[in-house]
């Protein structure tokens, strides 16, 4: 059975307030962000599509979400960009069975009414997700 939850961004005070607060995260350059994110192909990660409570966004194939409970990064690389990433105010999540959003064949994220295959779920530590965050926003 196939199922679909919409996450809503998030209150921007919420969200980004507390994400670049911390002024130690350690800045990754380009080799090492790109290090770090080869490092997560064969991921067998998983992550329960219901506790999703929000996300923000890396680039057009690359997503971070976090589960509300445990409040878990997740990494998300999509199979082709996002075009509309920038401008979308709600990202649904389909999973090809259960609520486990996992990068098999089937799941995916729906971006601005856009079905998008997930190809990778890596769970992150929050200081990891800091890391990636902060190198996508010193370099726009």
């Amino acid at each position: 059975m196939k199922k679909q939850i919409i996450i809503s961004l998030c209150a921007l005070s919420v969200c980004f307030g507390t994400a670049f607060a911390d002024e130690s995260v350690k800045t990754l350059t380009t080799e090492g962000y790109k290090k770090l994110t080869e490092s997560f192909k064969g991921s067998k990660d998983c992550l329960n599509a219901r506790q999703v409570s929000s996300w923000k966004e890396l680039s057009r194939h690359e997503v971070i979400l976090y589960e509300s409970t445990k409040k878990h990064p997740y990494y998300i690389k999509l199979s082709r960009p996002a075009f509309n990433m920038n401008f979308t105010h709600n990202i649904a999540v389909k999973t090809s069975f259960g609520n486990r959003l996992c990068s098999k064949l089937g799941d995916s994220l729906i971006i601005d009414g856009d079905n998008l295959r997930v190809s990778l779920v890596k769970k992150l530590t929050p200081e990891i997700a800091k890391q990636l965050l902060a190198y996508k926003k010193a370099s726009r």
